[in-house]
């Protein structure tokens, strides 16, 4: 993955084909892309008798991406914003074509700026984008 495109929107696509001329995107280069990691979402307890449980809920995947300071002016960084605050998020990576939009999610809080050695024109987002669909078991439905 060399690239990668970052798009927001008001509501779900109708199609995940990638776009290169849609508006509200924007296209970079990142310092890093991590490999999709895997996340679980567990229930676990007692019971009255006793007895413990552990129920797995479901499992998703995530990746980190962090957009350099070399990448970020102001324009860029009012849409690093908006992306952040939207209601629907989607990516697509390009190793040697442009892949489909996979929608995500952010974890929710403050924006994720970061300044390097404390320089405020040095600015570095690191976004935590969560995939949406779930992680489908091997031999599940």
């Amino acid at each position: 993955m060399d690239r990668i495109a970052l798009y927001y929107a008001d509501s779900p696509l109708s199609s995940l084909e990638f776009d290169d001329e849609a508006e509200q995107q924007e296209l970079f280069e990142t310092v890093k892309i991590t490999d999709p990691i895997i996340t679980t979402t567990r229930v676990q307890g007692t019971l009255l008798n006793g007895r413990v449980y552990d129920h797995k809920l479901y499992s998703r995947e995530f990746v980190e991406v962090t957009i350099s300071a070399d990448e970020i002016d102001g324009s860029i960084l009012s849409f690093l914003q908006s992306f952040w605050a939207a209601e629907v998020r989607y990516i697509a990576y390009k190793s040697t074509i442009w892949g489909d939009y996979i929608q995500v999610y952010t974890d929710s809080g403050d924006f994720p700026i970061n300044y390097i050695e404390d320089l405020l024109i040095l600015r570095e987002v690191t976004f935590k984008l969560y995939y949406v669909d779930v992680v489908l078991e091997e031999g599940g439905s």
